[in-house]
């Protein structure tokens, strides 16, 4: 049996989260015993991972530079008898692999979800120092893989790509749809666009708004919640369309919202690692409409499985959502085609045979 950390920061719902509850509910038990380890705090996925007899510890960490914190995370380590530490995005990835470092757990991995654009010359120099001790950076996409080449200096043969993947989705009945679609006010004979993505500076929902004005007969859906709930739904006033917005907040299960959804939205403006959310549209046979950033086009085939614009651009973002929309056949090509590329690169199965590869790899 191999010990297997999970090290994050939490496991609020997001991305790289629901990779790690993926890895955690789906690794083959009589070979891997995975721990998680939330560094900071827990949050909704950690609450799920508990109810279904997954191991996870909160350490309740506030100061990533104290010494303190450092021996903190190296003590659980030993005591866990760790394996294998497998550490996901910053700054998690740098207190853990350091503690993995000083507790002299055998193999260090490191996984980089997105672009992060907001780390300066020093995080760099850190991670590029961190990499001599990690046995492979595994990277969620060609874009994430040059980012890291082009910024820290990594060697190739250092880093991997895994794509994220999802599980086969759970359908609603066609009478619960559309009972769903009658709760949350969207009226019958009116589309549904939708976006499923946290209400954060990056993930563009303002220019969305912006392109929403040029839309008629569909309503807006938005699944997620953030720092910008305010400011955007105050932004759809000025536009005059939040009667045909709905701001839906956090869903612990976002498959019924997608299933109803006749178009499916991500029009994040800066960075991108993956996009799960858009993965998730496409096992559903949704057509996606996405900017054409970081790793997002590795997913979205454009013109064969959903169409790519140019990020922070309404207007673009609006000409493409109107074309799906004036053309039922395009969308049902789109749809069927995105779900093709679902089952053949994007599917769950896939993603954990290839970790459980990497894991067993190192004994």
């Amino acid at each position: 049996m191999i010990n297997v950390a999970q090290v994050t920061e939490d496991l609020k719902i997001g991305g790289l989260q629901r990779v790690i509850e993926n890895i955690t509910m789906h690794l083959d038990p009589q070979r891997f015993r995975v721990l998680v380890l939330c560094l900071s705090r827990g949050g909704e996925i950690a609450e799920k991972l508990i109810a279904n007899g997954k191991d996870v510890e909160i350490l309740g960490i506030k100061n990533y530079h104290s010494p303190l914190s450092l021996i903190k995370v190296a003590r659980w380590l030993r005591q866990k008898r760790i394996d294998i530490v497998h550490t996901h995005g910053y700054p998690a990835g740098v207190l853990g692999r350091l503690a993995a470092i000083f507790a002299r757990v055998p193999y260090i991995f490191h996984h980089v979800h997105s672009t992060y654009l907001d780390l300066n010359k020093r995080n760099h120099l850190i991670e590029r120092f961190l990499s001599i001790f990690t046995y492979k950076v595994i990277c969620c996409s060609e874009g994430v893989k040059g980012f890291i080449m082009e910024k820290e200096g990594i060697p190739e043969d250092k880093l991997i790509v895994l794509y994220n993947g999802v599980p086969e989705p759970e359908l609603l009945d066609t009478p619960d749809i559309a009972t769903l679609k009658k709760e949350l006010g969207i009226p019958e004979g009116f589309r549904a666009i939708g976006c499923v993505a946290s209400l954060a500076p990056h993930k563009g929902h303002r220019y969305l708004l912006e392109a929403f004005k040029k839309i008629d007969n569909a309503y807006l859906l938005l699944i997620g919640d953030g720092s910008l709930r305010g400011e955007l739904e105050k932004m759809a006033s000025n536009y005059g369309i939040s009667e045909r917005v709905i701001f839906a907040g956090y869903k612990k299960d976002v498959t019924p919202y997608i299933q109803l959804m006749d178009i499916v939205v991500l029009p994040s403006s800066e960075r991108e690692g993956l996009g799960i959310s858009i993965i998730e549209a496409m096992a559903l046979s949704k057509p996606v409409v996405a900017t054409n950033i970081g790793g997002i086009p590795k997913v979205v085939n454009d013109g064969h499985t959903g169409i790519l614009v140019r990020p922070k651009d309404s207007d673009e973002l609006a000409e493409a959502i109107n074309r799906l929309l004036e053309s039922p056949e395009l969308m049902r090509k789109l749809g069927v085609n995105g779900r093709e590329r679902y089952l053949k690169i994007f599917n769950l199965n896939q993603m954990i045979e290839k970790i459980e590869e990497l894991y067993a790899g190192c004994r």
